[in-house]
């Protein structure tokens, strides 16, 4: 089966959703490197990297970063099977013996593993934690989880964690992230090795300095998840809130149908509306608590 054909099967997209993204890649065939259809979705939105890249990966459809580097004209073929014996020999990783053996430049590589998680690749070298930033951002992942997976949390803004990571396989590790009570979206950044093990270390020496921590459980219960001003114009705001909603709800591998996806849109439109109306405010915030196996939906409104 095709990506978009996966996507759909999962419940992530729609046949329009398709449509609309073959039309973009028509648009773009002339071009040295026309964009893959799954590129074109994650950057108009119509599916997160993470889903693309889980989606992708539970059906092992994902780009070969050899591939990716082969098709880009970064390396041969015969380069790519020299590389390939090689790394059945020593066991390592096939992007580091293709940059070892000068088959390709490290820069090259990184692009093309940020292309296969389609995340963007940035090098950070101005990034550093602001007083307080660690102790906040743990509540959204856990010391341990950090520790674990190697999975560098670095802003919370709005509903958005973004998190670094060294190879997009990494993603992978994220799902247990969205079943945490709070609710928000994950953004990925790629980045390089060196500067990951620096960030790393950053992370762990700020967290021996003593700040003030919240409990996760205050904290999740102040945080506004998700802001909606217009339903009507955000629905992508709101099926992202029900993907949440159903993930925390439902077991791994469940979809919810359509209908149900319906009603959930309808049922925040009206709650949105009734809330406007009783505290004359412009917008609303919601967030989702999981508690005693229930999936509580919290909404309040925004008066500044």
């Amino acid at each position: 089966m095709r990506t978009g054909e996966l996507l759909i099967e999962e419940g992530l997209i729609k046949d329009e959703d398709i449509r609309m993204a073959l039309e973009i890649q028509e648009r773009h065939n002339r071009e040295k490197i026309a964009p893959l259809i799954g590129g074109i979705l994650c950057q108009w939105n119509m599916v997160t990297p993470f889903d693309l890249f889980y989606t992708l990966h539970k059906h092992g459809k994902l780009l070969r970063v050899g591939d990716i580097l082969m098709r880009d004209g970064k390396v041969t073929a015969s380069q790519l099977d020299e590389a390939l014996s090689f790394q059945n020999e020593t066991s390592k990783p096939f992007g580091e013996i293709l940059v070892e053996k000068k088959f390709t430049a490290e820069p090259d590589l990184y692009h093309a593993l940020a292309r296969q998680g389609n995340i963007p690749f940035m090098t950070l070298n101005d990034f550093c934690y602001k007083e307080g930033d660690v102790n906040i951002l743990s509540h959204f992942t856990g010391f341990d989880f950090v520790s674990e997976k190697k999975i560098i949390p670095l802003e919370y803004c709005y509903d958005t964690l973004t998190v670094a990571i060294l190879k997009p396989h990494d993603m992978s590790e994220l799902a247990s992230l969205a079943f945490k009570s709070v609710m928000f979206r994950i953004k990925c950044v790629l980045i390089p090795k060196e500067r990951h093990q620096a960030l790393f270390n950053a992370f762990w020496d700020v967290k021996t300095v003593a700040f003030p921590v919240t409990g996760a459980e205050s904290f999740s219960k102040k945080m506004p998840v998700i802001v909606i001003h217009d339903p009507d114009s955000e629905i992508v705001k709101i099926d992202a809130m029900y993907h949440r909603y159903t993930m925390m709800k439902t077991a791994p591998g469940q979809i919810e149908n359509e209908s149900n996806s319906l009603l959930f849109r309808e049922f925040i439109r009206e709650n949105h509306e009734r809330i406007r109306n009783q505290f004359k405010c412009s917008q609303v915030s919601y967030q989702l608590e999981k508690k005693d196996e229930k999936v509580l939906i919290q909404a309040f409104p925004v008066t500044n």
